[in-house]
């Protein structure tokens, strides 16, 4: 089975394909989505989409793991963050 795993952001986008066969693990392919920082959030997003998909076409993941979010200090981040995760669940499905 293959499978990506997702660590989401709006800036930076961390993913590993890995492929296991009975007990073993193998890593396939690991990587990072780097958008600007100065670019609108909109266009980040649709930025990160368009390269998980590149991955995903390639690789054909039979499933998907993509990190939680969870809240620290500033709500503002984790709703960011969140957003990001959205984009990373709409590639995946």
């Amino acid at each position: 089975m293959r499978v990506i795993g997702i660590d989401p952001g709006t800036r930076d986008v961390g993913y590993a394909i890995v492929e296991g066969q009975g007990s073993r693990l193998t890593l396939c392919e690991s990587g990072t989505i780097s958008c600007n920082g100065k670019d609108k959030l909109a266009n980040r997003l649709v930025q990160i989409h368009r390269e998980l998909l590149v991955v995903m076409r390639k690789w054909q993941p039979e499933a998907a793991a993509v990190e939680n979010v969870f809240t620290g200090k500033n709500p503002l981040t984790a709703i960011k963050i969140g957003e990001g995760r959205g984009v990373a669940l709409l590639s995946a499905a």
